[in-house]
């Protein structure tokens, strides 16, 4: 999430998208290093996280690659 909400249509969406994980799907937010111990766990490697502010600014989002442990 930005530091900031703007009334802009890709915030609006962003805490939508946020409200729904949180209150429909018991959801959280996770840093690098809670995800790292979380995918360890079950026998997984965290491999890469590409945000995809490289894609447009606006998004203040990421994709998170996980491999299997070998």
């Amino acid at each position: 999430m930005p530091t900031q909400m703007r009334a802009e249509h890709v915030h609006q969406r962003m805490a939508m998208m946020d409200m729904h994980m949180l209150g429909l799907l018991g959801g959280q937010e996770r840093t690098e290093s809670e995800y790292r111990k979380l995918f360890g766990a079950s026998g997984f490697t965290l491999s890469r996280v590409v945000p995809l502010s490289t894609v447009s600014e606006n998004v203040d989002t990421s994709i998170i690659e996980a491999i299997p442990l070998e």
